[in-house]
């Protein structure tokens, strides 16, 4: 039971702080995008 529940856990913690770094990826291009369509 308890090792189940960690191979559940474990893919939920480790695709949080990949959501969290997608995003911050995705404002990083959303910014370049914007400073090229300035320019």
């Amino acid at each position: 039971m308890t090792k189940r529940a960690k191979s559940i856990l474990n893919p939920s913690q480790i695709l949080m702080p990949l959501c969290y770094l997608f995003r911050g990826k995705c404002t990083l291009f959303s910014k370049e995008k914007q400073e090229k369509e300035k320019i």
